[in-house]
């Protein structure tokens, strides 16, 4: 059935009446343990959980989602090639006809792993970048304080051996204070190395990021700078075609002066922001079986558990992902409560807004919202 028209384009229900779900994108942390410690990391990976999900376990996920028709697996982790079955799990899921990306660190990615992840039918190999050598290596540091080896060289080496063996490939950056200003050199470096893509956000404060000293995250004023930014490289693939493309993700923006154009992605279609869709398009899973409605949110989201019961009695429930079937305008809160836009932003990314605020319905971290309180634009009753 295609979705309702809503009767109004500003009530609190227009996103779940209007929006179809289906499940589309489902993220998969198929491991915590990680053989870096970055800055930033929203699940503070590390260790390998004792509880995992077994081998068999692993499979038996791998069928569900085959056959509830997810679209799309994104197996990140944690570092997912230092689970040894990592490419069972990839096989077992394009076998079933799923889509499979792999998200890595890169130090791993070489010889027969990237032959493993070919024979395995993955289709995109994507790599975390966070700055240039010096600064990536600051973010994305290894245990006990190690320099060697550069960090930065083994993800920008996964990124050309995945290019060169055929895979689309995508590099991660979680923009903040320390690299922002290498944000242009980077595109050339991506662009130098012909990368299919270029995936850029901002870092959630859970985690790690929490526990950082000195200031990380891009200042709030900045974000009309980053957004303008991203739709000067956004505007010049368009025209030009050269790679990389541009993704910006739902941590950035909101309704600044060029949302319609810093949301087109990959595939480069005319689209505006609805707000989350996790719970509704994406899933999150944990390396211990728990669900989530999108990875980046704390555990004070969890739905359910396929170790209790089966994924798709946890996805039907639409009950418990009441944060959007029962989304009220009402409790919006700050800025968000006099925004004109805040029945479809919904308050931009549900992850960023609790991190920041402790609420779902408060979102400081938005361009609309500070031109609000600068007074460059009103406010709606």
């Amino acid at each position: 059935m295609p979705p309702q028209s809503p009767s109004s384009a500003l009530d609190s229900g227009w996103f779940a009446r209007t929006i179809e779900r289906r499940p589309q994108n489902l993220m998969w942390e198929i491991t915590d343990a990680c053989n870096l410690r970055c800055l930033h990391c929203e699940a503070a990976a590390g260790k390998k959980e004792h509880d995992e999900l077994s081998h068999d376990e692993a499979m038996d996920v791998c069928d569900q989602i085959v056959a509830m028709g997810w679209e799309q697996v994104n197996i990140t982790g944690g570092e997912p090639l230092l689970r040894q079955d990592w490419a069972e799990i990839a096989a077992r899921l394009t076998a079933g006809g799923v889509m499979v990306h792999l998200v890595t660190n890169g130090d791993l990615f070489r010889g027969d792993v990237v032959a493993q992840a070919k024979a395995a039918g993955v289709r995109t190999i994507a790599v975390s970048l966070d700055g240039l050598a010096e600064t990536h290596d600051a973010i994305r540091v290894r245990p006990g304080g190690k320099k060697e080896p550069s960090s930065f060289a083994a993800a920008t080496g996964a990124l050309v051996a995945a290019r060169a063996a055929g895979f689309k490939t995508v590099a991660i950056t979680h923009v903040n204070r320390w690299n922002f200003p290498e944000l242009p050199a980077m595109q050339k470096l991506l662009r130098e190395r012909e990368i299919d893509a270029w995936q850029i956000q901002l870092g959630v404060p859970l985690g790690r990021l929490r526990q950082i000293d000195e200031p990380y995250l891009l200042p709030v004023e900045r974000l009309p700078e980053m957004e303008e930014f991203a739709a000067q490289l956004i505007e010049e693939h368009t025209q030009t075609g050269l790679p990389p493309a541009i993704a910006i993700m739902h941590s950035l923006g909101y309704y600044g002066k060029n949302e319609m154009t810093i949301r087109r992605g990959f595939d480069n279609k005319r689209r505006f922001f609805v707000g989350c869709v996790g719970g509704w398009r994406a899933l999150g899973l944990t390396s211990d079986g728990r669900v989530k409605p999108c990875p980046a949110m704390p555990r004070e989201f969890l739905v359910g558990d396929v170790r209790r019961e089966p994924l798709a009695a946890i996805w039907d429930d639409q009950s418990r992902f009441a944060y959007q079937s029962a989304w009220d305008e009402n409790k919006l809160e700050g800025n968000c409560r006099h925004c004109q836009y805040r029945c479809i932003c919904r308050a931009g990314c549900t992850a960023m807004a609790y991190a920041l605020t402790g609420s779902i319905y408060n979102n400081p971290y938005c361009i609309y919202g500070q031109a609000m309180a600068e007074g460059r634009v009103g406010k709606s009753e």
